[in-house]
């Protein structure tokens, strides 16, 4: 059986680069989904295509899962999301099947995946929220509003 697979350029180049500089997502994901037995990983197929999806995302649907291998699984998750979403959406579906130490070891094994993005605050809008903090500081260390 031949599975053709449209990728955009992006995903390309993730799965070439590595992603966020650290292990490439789509080997990891594999290497992780083959850890699960047999039994585990038709859980795995079934919480997916449950999967609650956010705006702007297209479930996975039952037909492609059904008797896709752990390569496909990967590779119809990076595309359908991104490398970033697929993680994590690993991490919550294997959390949920129990496999609570697999969960872990993925969230000590790729931690840049985790990690909070940072703020996208204007310097207009960082400079008036410290402004504000400043305000609120002298307003509660000295009991007077601060004035301009």
């Amino acid at each position: 059986m031949v599975v053709q697979f449209q990728c955009s350029e992006t995903t390309a180049n993730t799965f070439a680069t590595g992603g966020l500089n650290g292990p490439k997502p789509f080997r990891k994901d594999i290497d992780y989904l083959e850890e699960l037995n047999e039994e585990e990983f038709e859980k795995f197929k079934m919480h997916l295509e449950d999967y609650p999806v956010e705006k702007g995302y297209k479930p996975i649907c039952r037909s492609k899962t059904e008797k896709a291998s752990h390569i496909e699984i990967a590779r119809y998750m990076i595309e359908a999301f991104d490398d970033t979403k697929a993680v994590k959406m690993t991490v919550s579906i294997v959390d949920r099947i129990n496999k609570k130490d697999l969960a872990a070891r993925i969230r000590k094994e790729m931690p840049e995946y985790f990690l909070p993005k940072p703020s996208t605050m204007t310097k207009k809008e960082k400079k008036e929220r410290e402004k504000t903090i400043l305000s609120n500081l002298h307003d509660k260390f000295f009991g007077i509003p601060k004035k301009g």
